[in-house]
């Protein structure tokens, strides 16, 4: 029988002698007695056919280009197989979408992951990624900016070796800007114009330091005149890159405070909805264009660029973020000292800060019904202790010099493994023992075993019981009260199931007693900290050989040491 219109339909389409239609020589009226409607149907020969077809005719024009499958099409594990047999990539905006992909084995280095909420554009950034080697689980140790530098010129975990120790004598202590200098490189820098870098300054050959203003002064300053990279910043350090006063072999470290203050200000040219639904994200796409800048003075086939941050950020759902429900204390303040006496200033004040926070908290209560306990968290101000993965999770790109390009790692990486990288690429030997190590396996694909890493919330030099500590392994995250875990039932005791729960909703520790007590040993031979588990916490003999085994195979404990269980 004749068919008509056979454009329409997949390849492998027909009709029978019954005058049925058919597909793949299946009879469809068949198809759906045994499977009821309504009922979708796939040819794979049709697929196939289409893929293969893609891939040739851009293979032929574009020799580095990957032709990517839409996941939000239609995506189970034998789609995700296809796919990957007809060598494409695959376009992933989910967590369910890149499971199915990690169930099927699909390569991380071919699956491009961007969020349908991602609004921000960064065509440039995205460009150095296709160029170099992407880190997708880059961890940062702590929260706090001046202690997440240790991490990177230390190469040392925050607070691992003595409770004292301020960021000013461990950023001096064994610097890796020392190691630069001693093999002849000149070092520059643009950080901002605060105390806290007064340690890295010494290294400086040339050092331009930024004025930035600090939670404390934002309310007095005109956020429209502070320099910012967005503006005069990047075309200084232009400047300076094309000035020819920068000895060869150089190390130029830029720290961006664009996104950090209290009042993140949006250039004009970037004000846009096309930009980003937020200031947030409107900064970040304003900031691609400053980076595209900069690396256009730059010579990549001679000169390794390292792009990452300090550590996250409780990113916000929109532009009410937590001060946004907070109402206005001087105003409050005044009204309070019109209406109470002059003597009583004093509890009058405290009477309207209560106050404040009892209106505060039933705004937040009033908005945050129905958010799951991470968008909740994104209404939270930056100052507040967290080490979730939105504020421990970072960016991490090795681009240019001696790096291999198209290169996502998923293995999980620390800042302290950036400087010995750096220098394993740039041919230094580097023999110092620090908690960090070469990520150059990874870019060679050689077997490279995941570390837990070392974690702890603070923004003050010494360690207050309100912070908290944990690490993270590839699997799990787990955290604490510094101070230890002095009830089983302490609801701040934090275990999450990282493959299943990424967003880390679900604390799961209360059901995973075994798990805890796994990683709080862990914890503890990573660090000095004070063991807090007593009765029934304890760890038997056999749970600790077990440990102890996997603790010296990754290189924490030494085979004298033991993990003491009293």
């Amino acid at each position: 029988m004749s068919f008509t219109n056979k454009e329409l339909f997949p390849m492998n389409v027909g009709i029978n002698a019954d005058d049925c239609l058919t597909l793949g020589g299946l009879d469809v009226s068949e198809l759906t007695k045994e499977f009821g409607t309504p009922l979708y149907v796939y040819d794979e020969g049709t697929i196939r056919a289409m893929c293969r077809e893609f891939v040739e005719e851009f293979s032929s024009r574009y020799k580095n280009s990957l032709v990517a499958y839409a996941s939000k099409a239609f995506i189970n594990p034998a789609i995700a197989s296809l796919i990957n047999d007809e060598s494409m990539g695959l376009d992933v905006v989910s967590g369910g979408e890149i499971a199915v992909a990690k169930a099927v084995g699909f390569p991380p280095e071919k699956i491009y992951f961007h969020g349908n909420n991602k609004t921000s554009t960064t065509p440039n950034l995205d460009a150095l990624v296709r160029k170099g080697s992407y880190f997708t689980q880059a961890v940062s140790s702590t929260d706090a900016t001046i202690l997440s530098l240790c991490g990177y010129f230390n190469s040392s975990f925050p607070f691992k070796i003595n409770n004292n120790r301020t960021w000013k004598i461990i950023l001096k202590k064994n610097n890796n800007l020392e190691i630069l200098k001693k093999n002849g490189y000149h070092i520059f820098g643009t950080f901002p114009d605060l105390s806290s870098y007064d340690a890295l300054s010494e290294f400086c050959e040339n050092e331009d330091k930024v004025f930035y203003p600090s939670d404390k002064k934002a309310k007095d300053v005109d956020f429209s005149r502070i320099k910012n990279f967005n503006n005069s910043i990047s075309k200084k350090i232009i400047n300076f890159l094309e000035s020819n006063t920068m000895k060869e072999p150089w190390f130029y470290y830029i720290h961006s405070h664009d996104l950090h203050p209290k009042k993140i200000t949006v250039p004009k040219e970037f004000d846009d909805e096309k930009f980003g639904k937020n200031k947030y994200e409107r900064v970040i796409s304003s900031m691609d264009k400053w980076v595209h800048d900069i690396i256009s003075k730059i010579d990549l086939s001679k000169t390794l660029v390292v792009i990452t941050s300090d550590h996250g950020i409780h990113l916000p759902i929109n532009d009410q973020g937590y001060s946004f429900f907070e109402p206005k204390f001087e105003t409050e303040l005044n009204v309070g000292k019109k209406i109470m006496p002059r003597s009583t200033h004093k509890a009058g004040a405290k009477m309207i800060v209560a106050l404040r926070n009892k209106i505060r908290d039933s705004r937040l209560k009033k908005v945050n019904e129905g958010l799951s306990p991470y968008e909740i968290r994104s209404r939270r101000p930056h100052t507040a202790l967290s080490i979730f993965d939105e504020t421990s999770r970072i960016p991490l790109l090795f681009v240019g010099y001696n790096t291999p390009n198209r290169k996502i790692i998923s293995q999980q990486v620390a800042t302290v493994d950036i400087f010995p990288t750096i220098f394993e690429i740039v041919g230094i030997d580097y023999t110092q023992k620090t908690d960090g190590r070469s990520l150059v396996p990874l870019f060679k694909d050689m077997e490279f075993e995941e570390k837990p890493i070392y974690l702890h919330t603070t923004p003050h030099a010494k360690i207050t019981s309100d912070d908290k500590v944990g690490l993270r392994a590839p699997e799990f995250k787990y955290f604490r009260l510094v101070d230890g875990i002095q009830d089983k039932n302490v609801e701040d005791v934090h275990l999450y199931d990282l493959k299943n729960d990424p967003f880390e909703n679900n604390n799961i520790a209360k059901n995973n007693p075994n798990k805890v007590k796994e990683m709080e040993s862990i914890l503890q031979a990573m660090s000095k900290i004070p063991e807090s588990f007593t009765g029934e916490s304890k760890l038997t003999e056999e749970e600790t050989k077990k440990i102890e085994s996997q603790l010296k195979k990754l290189g924490y404990i030494e085979k004298t040491d033991s993990i003491s269980n009293n």
